[in-house]
């Protein structure tokens, strides 16, 4: 099996059956601003309408960044022995999380 950014290289190439990688982001940013349009700081929300979009841009685009997908896919690696494709998935889906939040602190 390949690593993650060959199969995310082939998508963009067309040969993988993924949404169109533009569609994909668009789709992220949506639902991250949704997300962060629903933290609350007390009885209010955390950020406004407008700074959740803009953050949710700031993370969809750094989750498709090239160098970035490059660091994930290194600490992925390939799938474990045994391990089934949605036990990749979770793995690939927490360390992305992980990337995203150390990205994000600094």
């Amino acid at each position: 099996m390949s690593r993650l950014i060959d199969f995310l290289k082939a998508n963009r190439s067309g040969t993988a059956r993924l949404l169109p990688l533009k569609q994909s982001e668009n789709a992220l940013t949506v639902a991250v601003s949704r997300e962060l349009g629903e933290i609350q700081s007390g009885s209010k929300p955390l950020l406004s309408a407008r700074e959740a979009g803009t953050t949710a841009n700031q993370i969809s685009a750094l989750a498709y960044d090239e160098r970035f997908l490059g660091e994930l896919s290194d600490v992925i690696g390939t799938p474990k022995p045994g391990e089934t494709e949605d036990e990749f998935v979770a793995r690939c889906k927490a360390q992305m999380a992980s990337l995203l939040r150390l990205k994000f602190a600094n």
